[in-house]
């Protein structure tokens, strides 16, 4: 791990210089909750290489025969522990717009004894953390060509001020635009936090394109498809999911589809940004249905992630999940689109909340988790 002639002293003081790269808040104190982890994580990664490949097909070898793959795991990687995830730390640095995911699916293939410890760390909340930070800062995790604009020649640009981790922010265009882009298109940022702001910024889009009255029959339109549906006494409760490890309820304006639906929203506030939840909660609330649709994700990632709730301590005993009621949802085309994919959003709940609706949209924007 170390080169040649490092004694214990320079290979601390060369862990410890990392702190310098460390952004946002981060105290001397809470320097260990990031730097220790990962240095335990690379000296794993370093001891399962050589293995990796054999352990993987011994995963698959003893799940195709239905037995616990665990203990020859250990046998094959020659420790008490394993991992059973496809990643190394090199994998998941070579994916760069997953790195995030990737990197806890990985920790999350461990042994339970190895997850143990970063649990103790906190893992997944410094990696948040840190993600939070590097979009806060300065450095944008997104990058426009300045020659690819110049040859469009744009006339207007649509940019968001939503969240800068999900797209190009007004920040990232401002600064092109500074650099010296030829002609002066005109920019269109958008924030919207609820239905009612979805439809300010589609007259705000159509007004900047000298357009208005088309843009005020597509809100017309958009409305249309959207009635109330009658609240029952026996309305179903509904826990939306908008993020799974870690937990964050779905806000700004899906609880409004929710109510609009018919249903009861149980977590996040209507105009309000999404908010972490725990599991606890989850919990107590016992809600008759769950949706999971993770920001970013299709159906099919969505899927591949649903271990980090259905392998927890519980799960098979929540309502939803023993009356069959667990919906996954494409998050990335629809319901964290702030635009007119909302009204598709609400067609998708109505759906579900009512089995005995036309189900226009399910196998393609949703299913029943199997």
């Amino acid at each position: 791990m170390a080169h040649a002639g490092m004694n214990h002293t320079t290979i601390s003081a060369f862990i410890w210089s990392v702190a310098d790269l460390l952004r946002g808040d981060y105290k001397q104190s809470e320097y260990g909750r990031v730097i220790l982890p990962f240095t335990v994580l690379r000296r794993l990664d370093c001891v399962l290489e050589r293995t990796k490949a054999a352990v993987l097909a011994e995963l698959a070898k003893r799940e195709k025969a239905g037995v616990d793959p665990e203990p020859f795991l250990h046998k094959v990687a020659g420790h008490r522990f394993a991992n059973r995830s496809p990643f190394t730390l090199k994998k998941v640095i070579g994916d760069q717009d997953n790195v995030r995911q990737n990197l806890l699916a990985y920790v999350q293939g461990f042994s339970p004894d190895v997850r143990d410890i970063f649990e103790s760390f906190d893992f997944h909340l410094q990696i948040d953390r840190l993600v939070k930070e590097s979009a806060r800062t300065s450095l944008s995790i997104y990058e426009i060509f300045d020659d690819v604009i110049e040859r469009l020649e744009p006339t207007h640009i649509l940019t968001q001020i939503q969240c800068e981790v999900c797209a190009v922010s007004l920040r990232d265009v401002e600064a092109a635009i500074a650099r010296g882009l030829k002609g002066s298109p005109t920019v269109v940022s958008l924030q919207p936090d609820s239905l009612e702001q979805i439809w300010g910024d589609i007259r705000r889009v159509s007004a900047a394109l000298e357009i208005g009255e088309r843009g005020e029959s597509l809100i017309a339109s958009l409305k249309a498809r959207m009635p109330q549906r009658k609240m029952e006494a026996d309305a179903p409760k509904i826990a939306c999911i908008e993020w799974i490890e870690p937990m964050m309820a779905a806000g700004n304006w899906t609880p409004e589809l929710i109510e609009r639906a018919g249903g009861v929203n149980l977590f996040g506030e209507a105009g309000q940004h999404s908010p972490w939840m725990t599991w606890d909660q989850l919990v107590a609330a016992d809600p008759d249905i769950v949706i999971v649709a993770p920001c970013g994700f299709d159906l099919t990632r969505t899927a591949e992630e649903m271990y980090w709730l259905t392998d927890r301590a519980g799960w098979r005993d929540l309502r939803a999940v023993r009356t069959r009621r667990v919906y996954l949802a494409d998050g990335n085309q629809y319901f964290n689109r702030p635009g007119p994919r909302v009204v598709e959003t609400y067609e998708m709940l109505v759906e579900m909340l009512h089995p005995d609706s036309p189900a226009r949209h399910r196998g393609n924007g949703w299913h029943t988790l199997s």
